[in-house]
């Protein structure tokens, strides 16, 4: 049986990359937050000291205190093989979808439109 936290992780990037939990940006830079009822969920880089930066996940109630803190070392380390990677993916699809990046590519690609000429 999987661990809770590894399990959480993983249905969260499969929520995602389907469309179903929604990022937004923060006050933060480089944090982004997915709202839940009576829960909002965080993630966020910290620089670490060796060559792998961290990716983090903030559990948040609705009092907007921390009420639980994972990072891809914790997770790895609780069986979650490809924890760094997961933990990537996640951050750069909830940063994707809360800087609307998509929105962005796709109005300068109908710019670059060239079937006026």
């Amino acid at each position: 049986m999987p661990d809770k936290k590894e399990l959480f992780v993983t249905r969260l990037l499969q929520q995602t990359s389907a469309g179903k939990v929604k990022w937004e940006p923060t006050m933060e830079e480089r944090v982004f937050q997915a709202s839940f009822p009576s829960y909002s969920v965080k993630i966020w880089t910290e620089e670490a000291f060796d060559i792998e930066t961290a990716y983090v996940i903030g559990i948040f109630n609705d009092s907007g205190t921390q009420i639980e803190r994972m990072d891809n070392r914790e997770l790895k380390e609780a069986g979650l093989v490809h924890a760094w990677t997961v933990m990537r993916d996640l951050h750069q699809l909830a940063r994707r979808q809360a800087l609307g990046v998509e929105q962005a590519l796709d109005s300068l690609l109908d710019s670059l439109d060239d079937d006026d000429d």
